[in-house]
């Protein structure tokens, strides 16, 4: 889910919204709501001119310093990027009730990395965590949180550009479309994705360098693939099981966790994409979510 669609999103009902912020209370009794958050609110320029002193105490060895610095920013940089990304997470919360679920070791975890994170566009991938951890204990794995941790926000909107051409297949895997554009596959989907761009989510453990992936048809039959907004409805006329999307590069398991917070298949050009890499013996079409349940029913292919 992108920015833009959170602000357009419905706003959670004040009854659901206050029992949100009991819940992320409970998690997080430092960083607490109303005038105990505010207390705990510190400018960076505190942050600062606290760490400028004690890089400047000569009775401190370098040891030290780091342990006197790791505190400063634990306690005041910290806080204040926590308090950020839980007050995101608020309206994202849509069962606040399973709270009790979650383990304190990841909430330590989470503390730990989420809170040095101080980018705004970031924050909201850790807002969208916290609150997909809370409706659902367990989803999100400490590994998960490690590797997140690392992104930057360069690394972040690659990702989230894959994403865009990249769809849910009916066993749950992110299937991405990639047309190639010329015969050394340097780059893809009309250069708007580069090999480099595949390689660098390689080294952050987003995609398996070693699995491929396609999409089968059975005879007579079809195959629903999901993007954020609609479906991919593929269909198969013909007596024999046919490969409807041939083999590309797959999602790791962190990667297909961490593509469940992003948009799917909304990339400008999706449509076009999905035309050059299906083969012509494939019937298909693309169908928004809202008026799925009847071409789902569909028979007669």
């Amino acid at each position: 889910m992108s920015l833009e669609d959170m602000k357009g999103s419905p706003m959670p009902s004040s009854e659901l919204i206050a029992k949100s912020v009991s819940a992320l209370d409970t998690l997080f009794p430092e960083i607490a709501s109303g005038s105990r958050r505010r207390a705990h609110r510190r400018d960076m320029k505190e942050l600062q001119k606290e760490i400028a002193s004690i890089d400047s105490n000569r009775t401190l060895n370098d040891d030290e310093k780091a342990v006197f610095r790791y505190s400063s920013y634990r306690t005041l940089g910290h806080i204040d990027n926590l308090t950020d990304i839980i007050d995101g997470s608020v309206p994202l919360v849509h069962k606040p009730e399973n709270v009790k679920g979650i383990d304190p070791d990841w909430v330590d975890d989470f503390q730990d990395k989420a809170g040095k994170c101080s980018n705004s566009d970031l924050q909201i991938i850790w807002s969208q965590i916290l609150a997909g951890e809370i409706d659902e204990p367990g989803r999100f794995s400490k590994r998960f949180l490690s590797i997140v941790s690392t992104l930057e926000k360069s690394e972040a909107e690659i990702f989230k550009k894959v994403c865009s051409y990249s769809v849910i297949t009916g066993h749950k895997e992110v299937y991405s479309f990639m047309s190639v554009d010329n015969s050394s596959g340097t780059f893809y989907n009309h250069k708007a994705i580069a090999l480099s761009d595949l390689s660098c989510l390689f080294e952050l453990g987003l995609m398996d360098t070693t699995v491929g992936m396609s999409v089968h048809i059975l005879p007579k039959s079809k195959e629903i693939l999901q993007t954020s907004k609609e479906l991919v409805i593929l269909y198969n006329s013909m007596d024999k099981e046919i490969e409807a999307c041939p083999v590309n590069r797959t999602f790791s398991k962190v990667g297909e966790a961490l593509a469940s917070l992003c948009d799917l298949g909304c990339a400008p050009d999706f449509h076009r994409i999905v035309q050059e890499v299906l083969p012509e013996k494939i019937d298909y079409e693309f169908v928004p979510v809202k008026e799925s349940n009847e071409k789902i029913l569909r028979t007669d292919y």
